[in-house]
């Protein structure tokens, strides 16, 4: 659900509204062609127009403009390839906006850089730019709830008004996978200076405390859903034909990894290490700060080479899903069977073949040969 953080647009008008049966066959070229020219006119004018929204309903079009409506108007005309002369002013409703598309490109920019550079304004934002509904700046935020403060500032940097949707949950748990607390788990969103990766396993390497995750999660400091910093990158191999795999600096580690679903705060004891087996057979799990955890997996291959992210990575173990993989964000999650009372891990998730089921897993006894180390048990 969508909330207006500041100010509303006007209700479209109904009164010259023509009724959908009386409108062209909203399949045909005519009308197609139609709604083309009035959807481009932000591509066309980007500096006069802040938005272009379509009610499937009404089939009517609310398009936000820095301009007079005359102007509006005049604009739309000179770009039109369709006969719009008798359907203007009864399907197309220009209300005021004080942002034009290219303001709202720019504050999109501003934003992108900030997150980038690892200063997010606060926790879990997920997706942010041009909002066609409202003609403002779209911000989709996973499990927090900002403050007024913190929005308040966001506009006044973003120079544009924001729509806030939350993708789920109004606020941050106490604890769980989106915003783990010390001692940290595996299965937890690991929030890197580009991205989102999941915390693998916690680990003891030469008597200091690490979390497990996958090498081409990047390097710098590493920080939960939350914002809190939990360590950075210590060593780090990816490709080069060697593994894909990394620690993490932490000042507590637990032998336990998150369970259930994305924003779950369930945990299951991680009871050994357990290298997968092509016995396994839809019983190999995985759990994943973005899908959550997901079994029903099934070995298909035990030591591939596979090429990925500009690397040739060896040492892959391939597994056959029953379900679909997110796009992103899962990487370094562990992958184990699930047993009653603990998991036996069996390596860490580190990419999924785009269009399919195939997910391809790091095993875990790989990751120890290079790195000498001890998985935490519980």
């Amino acid at each position: 659900m969508a909330v207006l953080i500041a100010g509303a647009f006007a209700p479209m008008s109904s009164a010259a509204s023509p009724s959908p049966a009386s409108l062209p066959d909203p399949g045909s070229a005519a009308d197609l062609a139609w709604r083309a020219d009035v959807a481009s006119l932000t591509t066309a004018f980007p500096d006069d127009f802040g938005g272009v929204w379509y009610e499937a309903e009404s089939r009517q079009f609310r398009v936000y403009t820095t301009q007079s409506s005359q102007t509006a108007h005049a604009r739309l005309a000179s770009i039109a390839t369709s006969d719009l002369a008798a359907d203007l002013s009864s399907r197309v409703e220009f209300v005021e906006s004080p942002y034009s598309y290219s303001d709202l490109l720019r504050a999109q920019a501003t934003l992108t850089r900030e997150i980038q550079s690892g200063e997010a304004p606060f926790p879990g934002i997920q997706g942010w730019g041009p909002d066609d509904e409202t003609g403002k700046f779209r911000l989709s935020v996973f499990g927090y709830k900002p403050t007024a403060d913190q929005l308040a500032k966001l506009e006044e940097n973003l120079g544009a008004s924001v729509v806030l949707v939350h993708d789920a949950g109004e606020t941050v748990p106490d604890a769980g996978r989106q915003s783990d607390t010390q001692p940290y788990y595996g299965g937890g969103r690991l929030n890197t200076p580009t991205g989102i990766c999941t915390t693998g396993v916690g680990v003891v390497r030469n008597g200091a405390k690490r979390l497990l995750t996958a090498g081409h999660c990047g390097t710098g400091t590493m920080k939960t859903g939350a914002g809190v910093t939990i360590g950075t990158v210590t060593e780090r191999t990816f490709g080069n034909s060697s593994i894909d795999a990394e620690l993490v600096s932490a000042p507590a580690v637990a032998g336990r990894i998150f369970i259930g679903s994305a924003t779950s705060a369930e945990s299951l004891a991680v009871k050994q290490v357990r290298p997968f087996g092509a016995g396994d057979q839809g019983t190999v799990c995985i759990s994943g700060s973005v899908t959550g955890e997901k079994c029903g997996g099934s070995v298909t291959a035990i030591t591939q080479t596979r090429s990925y992210g500009g690397q040739v990575v060896c040492c892959i173990t391939e597994i056959n899903n029953t379900f679909s993989m997110a796009t992103g964000g899962d990487s370094g999650a562990p992958s184990y069977i699930k047993m009653s009372g603990g998991v036996p891990i069996g390596g860490i998730h580190v990419a999924a073949q785009t269009g399919s089921n195939i997910r391809y897993e790091m095993q875990i006894q790989h990751i120890i040969s290079k790195y000498p180390m001890s998985v935490q048990t519980g």
